[in-house]
C-alpha cells in the first residue's frame, strides 16, 4: 500500500511539472518493478522510471534509474523500423526527460513512446485457460517473434548495444558452500556453455507481460530497458515456462522463423547459468536477500544440474 500511494503522490508531481502530463486526462494504467506507465489519450504512453527506495544502496538505485532511462531511449531506436511479421514495437517520441535533481530521493526520468494496442499476454492463463491447439498457437508465435527480434540484432552494429548486467561471467562460479558434484557439475556447465553459446542481441526480459496479444495474435513487443549484447541468446528463453511440451512448440516457431537451431541442453545450462549468477550477485551485492533465497536458490540450482547431469558428465 505504502509503494502504490507513494506512486500515486509522484503521478501528481509528474502532472504538476509538466503540463502534458495534466491535459486530456491522462492515466496510470500500469505499474511494475521500473515505476508507471501513463497513458496520454492521445495514442502515446510514458513509461516513469521512479527511484526505488533502497536504503541500503541509494546511490546504485539512482544510477540505475539513470541507465534504463537512458537504454530504454536508445534500444528504441535501434529496433525502430524492425521486421518482426508484422508484430509492433514502440517508437520513440520525444527524447527522454529527467525530473528532479539525480542526488535527490524523488529523482525519476520519462520516455514518451507510441502505444501498441492489445493485452499482455499471461502464460499462466494460456496454460489454464485455452484449448491445447490454442497454446501451440500462443507459444509458436512467440518463438517465432523472437526469432525475428534476434534477426533484426544483427543488423546492429556491436558498438552501438547495450552491455546487460554482467552476471553470466559469474554464473559458473564454483563455491565452499557448493557439494563437490555441485561445483564439478558448475565446471562442465561452463565449458559447455562457452563452446555452444551463440552471442548477439537479446531481449533480456522476454517475459509474458513483455507481450501483447489481440484476437489470438501477437501484436506488440516492449520494455527494452535491459535489451543489449549478451555472449548466448538462449538468455532469453529463461523466461518462457519451461514445461517440456510447451518448449517444444517455442522451439519449433523459433526454428521455423529462421532462429538458429536450439541446442535443449543448452537452453537448460543458460538457465543455471542465470541461476548461479544470481546467487553470486546477491551474496556480493544483497547479503540480506541472499541470506533469504539461498535455500531456494541453491535447491533450484542442484535440481537444473541434475537435469543435464548425463550430458556434462557422459
Amino acid at each position: 500500500m505504502k509503494e502504490k500511494l507513494r506512486k500515486a503522490g509522484l503521478f501528481i508531481e509528474l502532472k504538476r511539472l509538466c503540463p502534458a502530463f495534466a491535459r486530456g486526462g491522462a492515466d496510470v494504467i500500469g505499474s511494475g518493478w521500473g515505476g508507471l506507465v501513463i497513458d496520454h489519450k492521445d495514442g502515446t504512453v510514458s513509461k516513469a522510471f521512479l527511484n526505488h527506495a533502497n536504503p541500503r544502496v541509494p546511490a546504485k538505485n539512482r544510477k540505475a534509474d539513470r541507465d534504463y532511462i537512458s537504454i530504454e531511449a536508445k534500444n528504441l531506436e535501434l529496433i525502430s523500423g524492425a521486421s518482426l511479421g508484422g508484430v509492433l514495437t514502440p517508437r520513440l517520441v520525444e527524447d527522454p526527460i529527467l525530473f528532479g535533481h539525480h542526488q535527490t530521493p524523488n529523482f525519476f526520468g520519462i520516455v514518451r513512446m507510441t502505444r501498441i494496442k492489445g493485452e499482455p499476454l499471461s502464460w499462466n492463463d494460456i496454460m489454464k485457460t485455452t484449448t491445447a491447439e490454442e497454446r501451440k498457437s500462443h507459444f509458436e508465435q512467440a518463438g517465432e517473434l523472437l526469432a525475428r527480434f534476434h534477426a533484426h540484432g544483427k543488423t546492429i552494429p556491436r558498438h552501438k548495444m547495450h552491455m546487460p548486467d554482467a552476471s553470466w561471467a559469474t554464473g559458473f562460479k564454483t563455491s565452499q558452500k557448493f557439494s563437490d558434484e555441485t561445483n564439478q557439475l558448475l565446471v562442465a556447465a561452463k565449458e559447455y556453455y562457452h563452446k555452444h553459446a551463440i552471442p548477439g542481441f537479446v531481449h533480456a526480459d522476454y517475459a509474458g507481460r513483455n507481450i501483447l496479444r489481440q484476437g489470438g495474435k501477437i501484436t506488440g513487443l516492449l520494455d527494452f530497458s535491459f535489451s543489449g549484447h549478451m555472449p548466448s541468446l538462449l538468455h532469453d528463453f529463461r523466461a518462457v515456462p519451461q514445461d517440456d511440451n510447451m518448449m517444444d512448440h517455442f522451439v519449433a516457431g523459433y526454428e521455423r522463423a529462421g532462429g538458429a537451431p536450439v541446442d535443449r541442453v543448452m537452453t537448460k545450462v543458460t538457465e543455471i547459468n542465470d541461476i548461479a549468477g544470481w546467487l553470486d550477485w546477491m551474496e556480493r551485492r544483497e547479503p540480506e536477500m541472499y541470506r533469504d533465497q539461498w535455500n531456494s536458490q541453491h535447491e533450484r540450482l542442484q535440481e537444473k544440474l541434475k537435469g543435464v547431469k548425463d550430458a556434462l558428465l557422459p
